[in-house]
């Protein structure tokens, strides 16, 4: 049952605050196939349910794994823990449900790993959780799935709100340069259409941080560069295969869209 058979069931009298290190040995005989790297150590109080409690370090050559700072001694054994896996739902768009171009919608991510996993769903650095109501356009939910075991695994969907059926995309002709109605923030992408790479200009009067998203024909994030600098130039998309792309520039409230064109070479 992928657990090493043999406990350590220490209670001694001051059974608090002991700071203990706890370094359990095995016999290459006891593992039965069980790969020694995932090997950590758990803990009981009714040799029923049994809780992850890791590893600090571990020997393969010496076969111990060892786990520092306890507190408090239970019933104690080695048994396999597996780091988390991840599967995004697929983008979701939907149209608006609600008053002000809105719209609930429910999502759910699937996790696997040993112990059972948590996953955890943030837009940016806020958390939320399943059902979430959206605004009109597109929003970038990250997925994270985490059990302590390291590394813990992510994943990236997007959910778009449309109203009355709406495009999810903003585009005007290709070549076009997009401007705000104070035209603070600005993008432009040349060649358009390129069968090699494009040239991105940026310009904008505030001088924070933008964020640079391109996502595929179906709505699929590409690339993500954060803390662009205002009135600045790169390039990209070398490596895009033919077809159409939605690159997105984001500063502050502002968000503009320019249709690129990835041509065959």
């Amino acid at each position: 049952n992928n657990s090493i058979r043999r406990f350590f069931d220490i209670i001694p009298a001051n059974n608090q605050n002991l700071k203990a290190v706890l370094r359990f040995f095995y016999f290459n005989a006891e593992l039965n196939t069980i790969p020694e790297a995932s090997l950590h150590q758990w803990k009981s109080k009714d040799n029923i349910i049994w809780d992850f409690v890791g590893a600090d370090s571990r020997s393969i050559s010496s076969n111990y794994v060892e786990k520092m700072s306890i507190n408090k001694f239970e019933r104690w054994t080695l048994a396999t823990a597996t780091a988390p896996a991840i599967t995004c739902p697929a983008n979701i768009t939907v149209n608006s449900n609600l008053n002000g171009c809105k719209a609930s919608v429910s999502f759910a991510a699937t996790a696997t790993g040993i112990p059972t996993a948590v996953v955890t769903y943030k837009i940016g650095n806020m958390v939320i959780n399943s059902p979430r109501v959206f605004s009109k356009g597109t929003t970038f939910v990250t997925a994270t799935a985490s059990n302590g075991v390291t590394p813990d695994a992510s994943c990236t969907f997007t959910v778009t709100v449309l109203c009355g059926g709406s495009n999810p995309f903003t585009t005007t002709p290709v070549e076009e340069t997009f401007k705000t109605g104070m035209e603070k923030l600005s993008i432009s992408a040349m060649p358009n259409p390129s069968k090699h790479y494009f040239t991105l200009h940026i310009k904008s009067s505030d001088p924070g941080p933008i964020t640079i998203r391109v996502l595929d024909a179906v709505g699929r994030l590409v690339t993500i560069k954060p803390n662009v600098a205002a009135n600045s130039t790169f390039y990209l998309g070398h490596n895009y295969r033919p077809g159409n792309y939605y690159i997105q520039a984001i500063q502050a409230k502002e968000k503009l869209t320019l249709k690129l064109i990835k041509k065959v070479y």
